[in-house]
């Protein structure tokens, strides 16, 4: 672990966990395509539909490495970041032409 902090620790174990199990999940059962990504990256860009398939991408990947429990840290190595880039481009890209 980078920080060597327990209060890192208890946060990416318990709070941070239980966010990263919601982050693509319905907020509400009214309107199922309304996730909590899809609400974060509303928040990034005001009109989310103009942002390219690699800024999507990237915003995705950085949620879900500092969210992770199975990344025991918050700062984010280069081969990890480039691993989740070159998954949720492609999954980004499939999901656009449908």
């Amino acid at each position: 672990m980078n920080t060597g902090s327990k209060e890192l620790s208890i946060w990416k174990a318990g709070p941070a966990k239980e966010c990263y199990k919601k982050l693509f999940k319905p907020i509400s059962d009214k309107d199922p395509q309304v996730t909590y990504m899809s609400r974060i990256l509303e928040k990034v860009w005001s009109d989310a539909n103009k942002a390219s398939d690699v800024s999507v991408a990237f915003a995705v990947s950085v949620c879900e490495s500092i969210l992770s429990p199975n990344i025991e840290s918050i700062q984010i190595r280069e081969e990890i970041l480039k691993q989740k880039l070159q998954k949720n481009e492609v999954c980004s890209t499939i999901l656009c032409k449908q």
